[in-house]
């Protein structure tokens, strides 16, 4: 059974209590844009994701209770990894061990700063696409987890189909980050037709829990085709849908596929997810965010305010959710990260939704 919500809204604040039996939990959190000091918590209790404003590409960063760090997909090649890493540092102390690496796939704009990773951490588990591909960013990448295979102990899975990655998982405390599924080629029962897709469409997607709060990783899976009426759902996210349990794929935090692209985002999938929150990590680059997948989001019932996206005024015209435009504007990357925060209390969770201002 899906939460119950109730709202009260003093000024900029948005507070959200929640109830669930079997549980306790309450969420403080944030509309875009408005910042008040953060609850404190025992030391080591307060949970950490963070996705990172790396322009048109993908990095994020969990720090987990213990603390253990989990990186999601690498950033983008434009900066040649450099936004990825300026958050990085921020979360996690230089030497410390990286529990898991997941790279969703082998697009150049989610794995940039893998050397930089490598060189900085020790990398326990990366988990990555058995792929070859001709560019640089990739070869780069994959070089430096043989040599932290070879060097430093670094277990490398790298995904063929589902089976390869299914379940694999870091725990600590309360929190868990498990892999859900995962392909190196979508199978052709996805139906991926054009060459985005089938780079994409066998995406690795995660999940991380803690408290009883949940937020899903979705990499850049396809879920639609580009032009595909309504009602229409395919690929990864169809797969999602079948054959994860429903429990077991809802999120209050929703990393939308793909950046916002209008291949992704179908109907049935928000509805199974039934995310509270989405963020579009994307930047001045395609029209991401699409107003069409914004649209599903919000005929979903994800509230408007809820929906956050890294490039906060970007204006490329078309296609683009205009929500927030800025005529004229280029978002520049490094300035709208996005925060969740899960914080643990005597017996109750906290989580705490904010974006850089």
């Amino acid at each position: 059974m899906r939460r119950s919500l109730s709202w009260f809204v003093p000024a900029l604040l948005t507070l959200l209590v929640v109830g669930c039996s079997g549980s306790d939990k309450t969420t403080e959190s944030r509309d875009a844009g408005s910042i008040s000091d953060k609850a404190t918590a025992p030391a080591g209790q307060e949970v950490i994701v963070r996705i990172a404003d790396v322009g048109a590409g993908l990095c994020c960063v969990i720090r987990m209770p213990g603390p253990k760090y989990v990186i999601y997909d690498a950033g983008n090649y434009e900066d040649n990894g450099k936004s990825a890493m300026s958050v990085i540092t921020e979360i996690i102390p230089s030497g410390s061990d990286v529990a898991m690496l997941v790279l969703s796939h082998s697009d150049s704009d989610h794995v940039a700063a893998v050397p930089d990773i490598c060189e900085k951490y020790h990398v326990k588990i990366a988990v990555f696409p058995d792929i070859e591909r001709d560019t640089a960013t990739w070869e780069n990448a994959v070089k430096a987890l043989d040599a932290e295979a070879a060097t430093d102990g670094c277990k490398e899975i790298r995904v063929k189909m589902e089976a390869d990655c299914q379940n694999t998982s870091v725990t600590s405390g309360e929190a868990e980050f498990r892999v859900l599924c995962g392909w190196a080629i979508p199978p052709a029962s996805f139906g991926c037709k054009d060459d985005s897709e089938l780079k994409n469409g066998g995406s690795i997607i995660a999940r991380f829990t803690c408290g009883g709060w949940s937020v899903l990783f979705t990499g850049d899976a396809v879920g639609r085709h580009l032009n595909s009426p309504a009602g229409i759902c395919i690929a990864e996210e169809r797969w999602l849908v079948d054959n994860i349990k429903p429990a077991e794929l809802e999120s209050d935090v929703l990393i939308a596929p793909h950046h916002g692209a209008n291949s992704s985002c179908s109907e049935t999938f928000l509805q199974t997810v039934q995310p509270t929150w989405v963020v579009f990590s994307a930047g001045h680059k395609f029209s991401h965010p699409r107003a069409a997948a914004a649209e599903r989001c919000i005929a979903a019932g994800v509230k408007k305010e809820h929906i956050l996206r890294t490039d906060r005024g970007d204006d490329e015209g078309g296609e683009e959710w205009n929500e927030g435009r800025v005529a004229g504007t280029k978002d520049s990357r490094g300035d709208d990260s996005i925060t969740v925060t899960i914080t643990k209390s005597g017996s109750s969770w906290k989580l705490m939704v904010e974006q850089q201002k």
